[in-house]
């Protein structure tokens, strides 16, 4: 049953995170620029920046999520 929480758990962190990462590309793209190209740069960084923020913080949620499926023993299961 422990196993099963902690599952859950890392289920709807995991949602969470690509919510959040979903918001932070979406918004990274506002702004009005016209025809300025160093603008328009700079928001081509700044949704990288965001996407590799958003992939890292996606990888260590597995990271830990695998961490837990392997050194946490539930007991009531064999």
């Amino acid at each position: 049953m422990k196993r099963a929480f902690g599952c859950i758990f890392f289920f709807l962190a995991g949602l969470a995170w690509t919510g959040y990462f979903g918001l932070l590309l979406l918004f990274s793209h506002f702004g009005d620029c016209a025809d300025d190209q160093v603008c328009l740069d700079m928001q081509n960084a700044r949704a990288m920046r965001d996407f590799l923020f958003g992939l890292g913080g996606g990888v260590l949620i597995c990271v830990a999520y695998a961490a837990y499926r392997r050194f946490v023993e539930d007991k009531d299961v064999q």
